[in-house]
C-alpha cells in the first residue's frame, strides 16, 4: 500500500479510512444524510418518550 501524499497531514489510520471510500465510490454527502436521519429518529423518539410521560399510569 503507498502513502497517499494528499492526505499526509491525517493520523495514518483516518487517511487509510478515508482512502478506501474513496476506492469504493462512497459519497461525500453520506455522513450529512446520516446525521440528519440520526437527528430525526432522536427527535422522533423524543417525542414519543414525551407523549408516553403524559400518559396516565
Amino acid at each position: 500500500m503507498m502513502w497517499n501524499d494528499q492526505m499526509a497531514l491525517l493520523p495514518w489510520g483516518l487517511s487509510r479510512i478515508l482512502g478506501i471510500t474513496v476506492y469504493l465510490g462512497i459519497p461525500a454527502g453520506l455522513p450529512g444524510y446520516a446525521a440528519v436521519a440520526g437527528a430525526a429518529l432522536t427527535a422522533v423518539g423524543l417525542l414519543l418518550s414525551i407523549n408516553r410521560r403524559r400518559q396516565p399510569a
